[in-house]
């Protein structure tokens, strides 16, 4: 469900980037720079996305309309070649996915605030390992088969987190770290072109 989302949102994304960083506080231009009046549209748009992504509404559409405006301006001003402005467009969907999970989901803030503190804790070097890697697959498109090992470490972080039996959000958790590893990805992304 959600690798699906993943590659529908990368292909709408990149379709939309191809229509239309040197540093990395570069990376941060985008959101930097929308106008008010599309900060009014983000924030409208903002509860209409399904933060499950087992649609794709037109609210992502008009999303990706945005980012991606912005995107090609961010690119202009500072000289981005076409797979910079790529990794800073798909940045942005992840900073904007966590945005919409912390106001319009039904993770509270102390749930947050539990999350990310054990996301300091110990070493999650083979969490964000698992996680990037299929989010990779996600948003490549493949049908890469989550092994039993790897299906054991998410586990075990969504049990840390205290948060069972409840299923909704059990989900958004995942969801939550989809949207931290994309933006991993694509700041080390970013920074490597």
């Amino acid at each position: 469900m959600i690798k699906n989302w993943l590659f529908a949102a990368s292909a709408a994304l990149g379709a939309s980037v191809a229509a239309q960083a040197e540093e990395p506080d570069q990376l941060g231009c985008i959101a930097e720079t929308y106008t008010e009046q599309q900060k009014v549209e983000i924030d409208t748009l903002l509860p209409k996305l399904d933060v499950l992504f087992q649609t794709q509404p037109p609210s992502f559409v008009q999303l990706a309309q945005i980012i991606t405006g912005v995107a090609r301006t961010c690119a202009q001003a500072n000289g981005w070649q076409l797979g910079k402005r790529d990794s800073a467009s798909e940045h942005e969907l992840g900073r904007i996915m966590e945005l919409t999970l912390r106001q319009h989901g039904v993770l509270t803030p102390e749930d947050f605030d539990r999350i990310d503190a054990l996301l300091v804790m110990g070493d999650r070097t083979r969490l964000w390992k698992v996680m990037e890697k299929h989010l990779r697959s996600g948003m490549t498109g493949s049908d890469e088969r989550i092994l039993p090992a790897e299906a054991q470490v998410m586990g075990s972080f969504l049990v840390e987190t205290g948060l069972a039996p409840d299923q909704r959000k059990l989900d958004q958790v995942s969801v939550y770290l989809s949207a931290k590893t994309m933006q991993r990805i694509t700041a080390r992304d970013f920074a490597a072109q």
